[in-house]
């Protein structure tokens, strides 16, 4: 599947913007007209404000009815079916397109998906590109929801050649029952036996097409060692999710030892890679001193040349006409020396120059000359699966269990009530692991949120001085709207 770039809050947690500017009854209407406020635009002002929007100057009918002057990609998320079906998308800029792609796939509305994938792969490479990702994503999304047929119109306009349209077929053929289905499921993995994003898409392709224990048993093939950090995460995600659907204990005996080993030796090779380029830091702050030496030499001999050359002309000067030829001589000699030399000096400032690139390039933020050290683990871009980094201060408090805590998980099974306050113990106590795990509210800094099984999501306030309240453990269909009653 497609990676996602940092997306911004949900269009319905935004704040309702004002759709008419705020102005004094008595003040000259904003219009030009020459009229008092409140004798021209005040009333039609009036109505344009009952009917808000998360858009500044705009009320919600008109972003809908103009998404593009919005610019917004979650404006398409406000939307109902027949809404979307209406859109103009050869205005929208490139983010929105993928965006009402994704949405109009959700809706079961393949045909508008197509049309906006079609007009951004008219926007240059790039683009291209972008919509045979997004294209591969609908064909997914579209399966999900069983609609076969719209998921093979855009199937066919994806470039069977391309790694992108093995995965988005098996999802086709899987859902379809079609015969060879697991024929290209082998041949699939057999010809990209060392690319182990080939079993993530096979994965994908299969919990999609609802084959959840396939998918799993393809997870555990995968070959984790040769995989991005990134695609691990998203690996461990994936089998968590297909373990809860099918009710498998959370420990897995096969992929879980791999996963583990997998994060023990990644730390290891880079700070191997860290060490590597200390060790060519220092090879190059060597030759940039002895370029120094060798530059500070050439400049001494530059300034004697020109010393030479000075006392060359005073002599001519002072000589007759027959002297001054035979210094004139040795005066030219000079100056094709001193000439030489600027040469050389030139040189040297070069590849001075080009050493200093070097060592700023391979530069590595340590303490001075403490190589041994282990480095700072290096700061990756983020992405909202990513979750939190564990905080440099780290004081230790207990978790404080709310009252609504308690009374949130009445009802609930022990197991999941079990795993839900180790989650936040382990949080508290700064684990890594949950920490990548943990996720914090943009808009309300003090507010993390850990996902518990498949269902459920825990709520957490964390304070300054390091304590940890935890406030409540809700259902994911009851997520967003909590969240909403923490905001006001």
């Amino acid at each position: 599947m497609a990676e996602r770039d940092d997306l911004p809050l949900p269009i319905d947690w935004e704040p309702l913007r004002r759709a008419a500017p705020k102005v004094g009854r008595n003040d000259p209407c904003p219009c030009g007209s020459g009229k008092k406020y409140k004798k021209c635009c005040e009333a039609t002002d009036a109505a344009r404000l009952r009917d808000p929007s998360p858009f500044e100057g705009m009320t919600k009918a008109e972003a809908i009815a103009d998404p593009a002057r919005t610019g917004d990609a979650r404006v398409f998320d406000l939307m109902d079916a027949a809404q979307l079906e209406a859109v103009d998308a050869t205005r929208l800029v490139d983010a929105q397109l993928s965006a009402l792609a994704v949405r109009a796939a959700r809706e079961k509305l393949g045909p508008v998906a197509d049309r906006a994938l079609d007009v951004l792969a008219t926007r240059g490479e790039a683009g291209a590109r972008e919509s045979a990702l997004y294209r591969a994503d609908v064909v997914h999304l579209l399966v999900r929801e069983g609609q076969l047929e719209q998921a093979g119109a855009l199937l066919a306009k994806l470039d069977a050649a391309d790694a992108l349209h093995d995965g988005a077929t098996l999802a086709v053929k899987v859902a379809a029952g079609a015969p060879d289905a697991f024929a290209h499921l082998e041949a699939m993995l057999a010809r990209d036996l060392d690319e182990p994003n080939a079993f993530l898409d096979a994965a994908f392709a299969l919990h999609d097409a609802g084959l959840r224990g396939t998918a799993l048993a393809v997870l555990r093939a995968t070959p984790i060692d040769v995989l991005h950090p990134k695609d691990v995460d998203e690996l461990r995600r994936e089998a968590d999710d297909i373990r809860a659907g099918l009710q498998l204990p959370e420990a897995d005996p096969v992929l879980d030892p791999a996963i583990v080993a997998y994060d023990r030796r990644h730390p290891e090779a880079e700070l191997a890679g860290t060490k590597r380029a200390l060790e060519e830091a220092e090879q190059t702050r060597e030759q940039l001193d002895a370029l120094k030496l060798a530059l500070g030499e050439l400049q001494r001999k530059r300034a004697d040349a020109e010393s030479e050359l000075e006392a060359a002309r005073r002599r001519a000067a002072e000589s007759t006409s027959l002297a001054r030829a035979e210094p004139a001589s040795a005066e030219e000699a000079t100056r094709k020396k001193l000439e030489l030399l600027k040469g050389e000096l030139r040189e040297q400032q070069r590849e001075r120059a080009e050493l200093r690139e070097r060592l700023r390039v391979l530069e590595v933020p340590t303490a001075p000359r403490a190589a041994a050290a282990p480095p700072a683990e290096p700061a990756e871009a983020r992405d909202p699966d990513e979750g939190e980094s564990v905080p440099e201060a780290r004081p230790l408090r207990p978790a404080a269990f709310s009252d609504v805590f308690y009374d949130s998980v009445r009802g609930l099974d022990a197991k999941t009530v079990l795993k839900a306050q180790e989650t936040a113990i382990r949080f508290a106590s700064y684990d890594a692991a949950i920490w990548r795990q943990a996720k914090k509210m943009r808009d309300l800094p003090d507010v993390f949120t850990l996902r518990v099984g498949l269902h459920h999501r825990i709520i957490l306030r964390r304070s300054s001085d390091g304590g940890v309240e935890v406030r409540e453990l809700v259902t994911r269909e009851a997520f967003d709207a909590t969240l909403r009653g923490y905001r006001r």
